[in-house]
């Protein structure tokens, strides 16, 4: 079906879908979050466990059988991938235990600027003039709300704001040279398989 789209109409579609899961989706994962941490006071391994649990079986399930299964179990670097991604959730959940639900969203985007040194540095992926205006104004927002933080928990709050950059970036670069999603996406079912091998 999405062959048959002309790009153009293809381009709109995903930025229909990027500003619908970025706006909207994101926004509540990140309710839900803060929710069950600060209110709920949902223990957070068992909450860590549950969400990736059930996001691997919905990916499976719309993946279904096929290639590129197996190979990407044995790859190092999805066990890489998914490791960095599990201690990033886990500072992700203790972040938004300590700070409402809009400031963590806003202060997460710090991880902008240090995916995009990481990928100046070790992918020679230089940035152009207006992703420099883009990631200003997104760290003069940061800047905005990490500097209304008060209280005994603002020290930390800013080291996990540190320690969610760094490992957004390290999961990102780990993303960039992932050998089975690369395959999964020159595949002609390419969205299946690539859900197949991210479940």
């Amino acid at each position: 079906m999405a062959s048959s789209l002309l790009p153009r109409q293809l381009a709109l579609r995903g930025w229909a879908q990027a500003f619908f899961s970025v706006l909207v989706l994101w926004g509540i994962s990140n309710v839900f979050i803060s929710f069950s941490t600060q209110v709920l006071g949902v223990d957070k391994i068992v909450y860590a466990c549950a969400t990736f649990a059930s996001s691997a079986l919905a990916l499976l399930l719309i993946g279904g059988p096929g290639p590129l299964a197996r190979e990407s179990l044995r790859a190092v670097d999805t066990w890489a991938y998914g490791l960095i991604l599990v201690v990033n959730f886990f500072i992700t959940l203790h972040l938004f235990s300590l700070v409402s639900a809009t400031e963590g969203s806003l202060v997460q985007r710090f991880s902008l600027l240090v995916s995009v040194l990481a990928a100046w540095l070790f992918l020679a992926r230089r940035p152009r003039a207006g992703q420099w205006l883009g990631l200003g104004l997104t760290l003069w927002g940061v800047a905005l709300v990490m500097g209304g933080l008060a209280g005994p928990h603002a020290g930390m709050v800013y080291l996990l704001v540190l320690l969610t950059g760094v490992t957004q970036a390290a999961r990102i670069l780990v993303a960039e040279f992932h050998r089975p999603h690369a395959q999964a996406t020159a595949l002609l079912d390419g969205v299946r398989s690539r859900c197949r091998v991210i479940g």
